[in-house]
C-alpha cells in the first residue's frame, strides 16, 4: 500500500487510517471568567440607573419646583425660548404647556402710564456731555470706560459690562438730531444699518421696530407695527406694543398711546415696541419681566435732553450671553434717564457709528453689518 503523507496544522496523517501524531504543543483552553464579567456588567447597570434617576429628578425639579435655583432657571429658560420666533420648540418640546403658560403670564406687555417727565433742553448749552474734560480711556459719570469721545459730533460711547454681558451705550448731546429712518424699499426689503445711515447721511444709528421673522429669515421689508418717520405714518397699530417717539419739543415720550392720540402728543418720529423701562425717572421693569435673556436695544433720554442709545450683545458663549430688561432699566436709571424703552432686541440689536457697526450682532453670518431692518433711530450729523 502506497503511503501518503500530508501535514495539516502541525499534525501528520499517515494513509487512510488517519493515524495522527501530534507534533506541536497542545492548544491551551481559554478560561472564561464569567463571574468577573457579570460583576462589571452589574456595576455599569447600577451607574446607568443612578444617572437616569438623577436626570429624572433634575427634570422634575427644573419643570415644577417653586424654589431657588430651579424656579429662576425655569423662568429664564422658558422666557428666553418663547420670546424668539425660531427657538420656541426648546420650551415646547420639553415642558408641559401649563408650565409654559404660567411662566409667560409674568410678561410685562406695556404700561398704562405715559411718560410726561419734565425735560429741559438748553439750546445754548456748551458741552452738555462734558467731553472737553474727558478722553478715551477715562471713566464716564457712571464709572464706565469711555471708548469714543467725538467732541465735533457731540457723541460719546462707553463700554457696558456686567455679569454675562457686554455692550455699548452712546450719549448724543442734542435730541433734535434724533429721527426715525426707514428702508427705501418699504414693503419689500429692509436695509442693514450701514446702508440706513448712508441713505440719510447719519453719523450714528440703532435699530428700532420689530418685523416679521419666520424661522429667523425675515427680510425686514416692513415693521410688524405702526411707525412714523419725519411725519409720515406706515404700518398697522398694535395694541400690545408701547409707543416710543419724539415730539415737536424733541422730548422722548414712551407708554400706551393709541394711534389716534399720536397727534395729541405731537409725535414727529415714533415706532412701537417696548415695554417702557423708565417713566418719569422711575424704573418700571425688574428682573427678566417675562422676556428672558437676550441681546437688547434700548433708547432713553436724560432730563437735560441728552439721548441714550444702548446695545447689549448676546447669544455668544464666552463673550456675551445677553441681558434682562430689568438690568437694562437699571442701567438707564444709572445714566439718569427720565424715560426709556426697549426697541426690538435679539439678532436685530445693532449700534452703528461713523459708517461702521460698533457692536457685535448675534447672527454669525451678519457680524459686520447686522440684519436687514425696516427702520432705525438715526442721529443727524452736525
Amino acid at each position: 500500500m502506497s503511503e501518503k503523507r500530508k501535514i495539516i496544522d502541525s499534525k501528520v496523517t499517515y494513509g487512510k487510517d488517519d493515524i495522527i501524531v501530534e507534533t506541536g504543543k497542545p492548544e491551551k483552553k481559554k478560561i472564561k471568567n464569567t463571574g468577573k464579567k457579570k460583576k462589571v456588567k452589574k456595576i455599569i447597570l447600577i451607574i446607568v440607573a443612578v444617572l437616569v434617576a438623577l436626570l429624572i429628578a433634575f427634570y422634575l425639579l427644573f419643570a415644577f419646583a417653586d424654589f431657588y435655583p430651579f424656579k429662576q432657571l425655569r423662568e429664564i429658560y422658558v422666557e428666553t425660548a418663547m420670546t424668539t420666533d425660531e427657538h420656541q420648540w426648546l420650551a415646547e418640546w420639553f415642558l408641559p404647556k401649563s408650565v409654559i403658560e404660567k411662566v409667560m403670564k409674568r410678561q410685562v406687555k406695556t404700561f398704562d402710564d405715559v411718560n410726561e417727565a419734565d425735560v429741559t433742553i438748553d439750546d445754548e448749552a456748551d458741552d452738555v456731555l462734558g467731553q472737553k474734560k474727558l478722553k478715551v480711556g477715562d471713566l464716564d459719570y457712571t464709572g464706565r470706560e469711555i471708548l469714543i469721545n467725538d467732541i465735533e459730533q457731540g457723541i460719546m460711547v462707553s463700554k457696558v459690562v456686567g455679569e454675562g454681558y457686554v455692550g455699548k451705550i452712546m450719549l448724543v448731546d442734542d435730541p433734535s438730531r434724533i429721527f426715525l429712518g426707514v428702508t427705501p424699499k418699504w414693503g419689500s426689503m429692509g436695509v442693514v444699518m450701514t446702508e440706513m445711515m448712508a441713505n440719510y447721511d447719519a453719523i450714528a444709528g440703532i435699530n428700532a421696530s420689530g418685523f416679521r421673522d419666520p424661522n429667523g429669515h425675515g427680510d425686514g421689508g416692513s415693521a410688524d407695527s405702526r411707525n412714523r418717520s419725519e411725519g409720515v405714518d406706515r404700518g398697522s397699530y398694535r395694541y400690545d406694543r408701547a409707543t416710543i417717539g419724539f415730539n415737536e419739543d424733541n422730548k422722548l415720550v414712551v407708554g400706551d398711546i393709541p394711534a389716534n392720540e399720536w397727534d395729541d402728543y405731537k409725535l414727529t418720529d415714533c415706532c412701537q415696541f417696548g415695554p417702557a423701562l423708565v417713566i418719569e425717572g422711575e424704573q418700571m421693569v425688574f428682573d427678566s419681566a417675562g422676556y428672558g435673556l437676550h441681546p437688547r436695544s434700548v433708547i432713553g433720554q436724560r432730563a437735560d435732553g441728552v439721548v441714550l442709545l444702548m446695545i447689549i450683545d448676546g447669544r455668544q458663549v464666552g463673550y456675551s450671553l445677553g441681558i434682562t430688561l430689568g438690568e437694562c432699566a437699571k442701567i438707564m436709571v444709572e445714566y439718569k434717564a427720565v424715560s426709556a424703552a426697549a426697541n426690538d432686541g435679539g439678532s436685530s440689536a445693532v449700534l452703528g457709528y461713523n459708517g461702521e457697526i460698533i457692536t457685535i450682532p448675534s447672527s454669525s453670518s451678519l457680524r459686520s453689518t447686522g440684519r436687514y431692518l425696516p427702520d432705525a433711530w438715526l442721529v443727524r450729523k452736525k
